[in-house]
């Protein structure tokens, strides 16, 4: 007889064996994946500051978790939306006593999104929105300084309201300027709520430093 270690389910062959897959060998199997990863490390940041525990719980711990599907579930959301700092989503999440069964509420999403487009520093800022529109544009075989000639302003206008884009860089950019003197009313009230006119207007008054730090990278940039 041939017995699966994680259920204890016994087998005449051992190719039966091979292709069984009881929720325990699945758990398992997938441990390495990103999503399941992501899952794994939001437990255990979950876990800690829940419990205030000084030691890690560990991957078993956590596919024992009556918590694995939904944390699970939750790095899948990170993946999809191509979040660029889940422990950052994640102590948000926590430090506002959100339900995990609401982490991949979009709406608990965008209020981190704001969240972090005001008390983020200017040079990380920056260098995750410089560093997404690399990829991006490698991607979608754009030239880095015809981004906002060549995307769609429906594009555009997903990156601002999905946190992509730092407010420093459509304030600082020329060309993020001239688009937006262009683009409808309708498509100005879509991202009024991530560029606080009045709020970014009082931080630039009063980091003129920074503001001219971002003005001359945008404009070396040819952006």
């Amino acid at each position: 007889m041939f017995t699966c270690e994680f259920c204890n389910k016994s087998f005449v062959k051992e190719s039966t064996l091979f292709v069984h897959k009881c929720e325990k060998k699945r758990r398992f199997m997938q441990r390495n994946e990103k999503h399941v990863q992501l899952g794994y490390r939001s437990y255990q940041l979950f876990y800690k500051i829940s419990t205030n525990a000084k030691k890690d719980k560990t991957y078993d711990d956590f596919c024992k978790s009556q918590y694995y599907t939904a944390f699970v579930k939750y790095g899948n959301y990170c993946v999809d939306l191509r979040i660029d700092d889940v422990p950052s989503l994640t102590q948000f999440l926590l430090d506002n006593r959100i339900r995990v069964d609401r982490w991949t509420s979009d709406r608990e999403y965008i209020k981190w999104v704001k969240h972090r487009q005001k008390n983020e520093s200017v040079e990380r800022a920056i260098e995750r929105s410089i560093m997404f529109l690399q990829e991006y544009c490698q991607e979608h075989n754009v030239l880095f300084n015809r981004y906002f000639d060549d995307v769609s302003v429906n594009i555009i206008i997903f990156h601002i309201t999905s946190g992509k884009l730092s407010p420093w860089i459509i304030f600082a950019s020329q060309k993020a300027q001239a688009l937006l003197d262009c683009i409808s009313s309708e498509h100005i009230k879509m991202i009024l709520d991530f560029v606080d006119v009045n709020y970014w207007q009082k931080k630039i008054e009063l980091n003129p430093r920074d503001f001219n730090w971002v003005s001359e990278l945008m404009m070396e940039a040819n952006l």
